[in-house]
């Protein structure tokens, strides 16, 4: 088994076209229309690995699907210049990262252990056994970094499939302090 996952170039490509449109539509108007492809996005990989079948076709399918509603929405023209953003990148950054660490700030606050270490990982390893990656073989006395690792509930399930580290990074310190005690009630 390799130690990466071949990615097709379809997918790359279906993902590079979502994010190009994503960043045409930079007009504070389209920002729901944003958000609810996005969501959208997130919700249907829930689903797509509920069937049992190669996902990449799934994942190809909703990413162009994704990227033809934004740009039909870039075609229409409709909010442009409506609602500017400003181009600030230092107050453009600190926002952001406030904003997205305010928003996940407190989802896991009344996960029972259940459901933060047992279902996590029982849903991760679900997620790997679909793709035919035998999850302890690939994390197996691996260092894994965790990038936007939130609660660290993913660490945790990558810890208990045998990983030798794992280190979990967030923008969100609130995140990463319920991280660190729900570290504390496990050895792996």
């Amino acid at each position: 088994m390799s130690n990466y996952i071949d990615i097709p170039p379809d997918a790359i490509k279906a993902t590079e076209e979502y994010k190009e449109a994503c960043e045409m539509l930079s007009d504070k108007g389209y920002w729901p229309l944003k958000m609810f492809i996005s969501i959208n996005i997130f919700l249907w990989h829930l689903e797509a690995f509920k069937k049992g079948e190669d996902p990449v076709p799934l994942f190809i399918d909703v990413f162009e699907r994704a990227t033809q509603m934004m740009q039909n929405a870039i075609n229409s023209k409709l909010c442009v210049d409506q609602f500017p953003c400003k181009k600030s990148a230092a107050i453009e950054k600190t926002s952001f990262e406030k904003e997205v660490s305010g928003l996940f700030s407190d989802v896991w606050v009344d996960m029972t252990d259940d459901i933060y270490f047992d279902q996590t990982f029982r849903f991760t390893s679900e997620r790997f056994e679909k793709n035919d990656i035998n999850p302890y073989g690939f994390f197996e006395g691996k260092i894994v970094l965790d990038a936007g690792c939130g609660s660290g509930k993913f660490s945790a399930a990558i810890a208990r499939f045998g990983a030798s580290k794992v280190i979990g990074m967030d923008i969100g310190e609130k995140g990463l302090e319920f991280a660190r005690t729900q570290a504390k009630k496990v050895s792996y």
